[in-house]
């Protein structure tokens, strides 16, 4: 496998483990860092990207993920660490049917532009209503499709609508992440077979952004 793909797959696997880390710290604690959730949301509206690199953005924007994959995403010895991986085993799974339906596809990129304009200003804010605008998506399009992502936390963050919402958009971004995974020939078998490159390539873009 050349550098590059391996470059671009550890990115969206980064991208994948970023927003699970994400619905994580949302459900259990209520709060997460305002600038990967920014960082995560604009992969959505990348549409016009020339690479993989160029979706995320600046270097630092996957630094939860990358952090994520080179220490303790393929080690999941707690409760917790487990629950990142259900996470992204069960996005990559609507990831894969999203995928297989063109009308699927199609509906998400429409909802998806039809909401981007706000996004592509820079200074925009994303405030609760862009992120209910995003929620919405993923609640009229992802949310039908069975097996749905049970989130886990404290049911008292859970049944707050704002928190609620930001955990559809982080579910979002993560099939987001998950799709273009798949995409760059990604696979589950992958995740047990080739960790260990995985975790080293992880290793080596963090190292490269100090």
């Amino acid at each position: 496998m050349n550098r590059q793909l391996q470059m671009d797959r550890t990115l969206a696997l980064a991208g994948l483990a970023q927003s699970a880390e994400l619905v994580q710290g949302l459900a259990r604690t209520g709060k997460i860092d305002q600038y990967y959730l920014e960082s995560s949301v604009k992969s959505l509206f990348a549409f016009d990207a020339s690479s993989v690199t160029d979706i995320y953005g600046e270097p630092g924007a996957l630094r939860l993920g990358l952090n994520s994959l080179s220490k303790q995403f393929f080690k999941p010895k707690s409760p917790a660490q487990a629950e990142i991986m259900r996470y992204a085993f069960q996005l990559v799974q609507l990831a894969k049917k999203v995928r297989n339906s063109d009308r699927l596809s199609q509906q998400l990129a429409d909802e998806l532009h039809a909401i981007s304009d706000d996004f592509r200003n820079e200074t925009a804010p994303l405030d609760n209503q862009r992120i209910n605008e995003i929620a919405d998506v993923y609640l009229k399009l992802i949310s039908p499709i069975k097996p749905r992502v049970i989130v886990s936390g404290e049911q008292g963050y859970l049944a707050q609508k704002e928190t609620a919402s930001k955990v559809r958009v982080c579910l979002l971004c993560g099939l987001r992440s998950a799709y273009l995974w798949l995409q760059k020939g990604g696979s589950k078998l992958q995740l047990l077979t080739a960790r260990k490159n995985y975790q080293k390539q992880a290793s080596l873009i963090l190292s490269e952004m100090l």
